[in-house]
């Protein structure tokens, strides 16, 4: 198994700590497949989420893949524990909110208990995972973009009106 990491993971790219509480963020990255593909139970780290963030939806896209090729999407809890496992070949989308495009039903991925819901509160820092678990692995120069929606949770009543 080899972990692979993006760009921005590397880098710790992401928006500033400095945003105010409520502010929904995104935090996101593209990561192309080496050119001797990517095997069975690799795993790729795509972004990082920062402690007290409150997720709001992971959003995920692909390129065509060919056939035999799924995915779980997880975070250190486990690779599979926002999504235990879906077809990704041929081009496609998912998201949290809104299903999945291009292959199967949102029900197939989704754990039926998944640790990391929508609402679900990060109370350390974390980053989000693809793991590849098809037998074909991924294909080099196939591309998968994703993206990470949540706002950071400071303690506060965010309805409060302190005016």
């Amino acid at each position: 198994m080899t972990t692979y990491y993006t760009e921005a993971y590397l880098n710790n790219l992401a928006p500033d700590g400095n945003i105010p509480a409520g502010v929904v963020l995104a935090n996101g990255a593209q990561w192309t497949g080496p050119t001797d593909n990517a095997a069975q139970n690799d795993v790729v780290r795509m972004v990082r989420i920062p402690k007290n963030a409150v997720l709001i939806d992971v959003l995920l896209s692909w390129t065509a893949t060919g056939a035999n090729h799924d995915v779980q999407v997880g975070t250190s809890a486990g690779v599979d524990s926002i999504m235990n496992g879906f077809a990704i070949d041929a081009i496609g989308a998912m998201s949290l909110a809104g299903g999945l495009e291009g292959t199967n039903d949102l029900s197939t991925g989704l754990k039926a208990s998944s640790d990391i819901r929508r609402g679900y509160k990060f109370t350390s820092a974390d980053y989000l995972t693809v793991k590849f678990t098809g037998a074909s692995g991924f294909l080099a120069d196939a591309v998968i973009d994703a993206q990470v929606l949540y706002y950071i949770d400071a303690g506060m009543d965010l309805a409060t009106d302190p005016g």
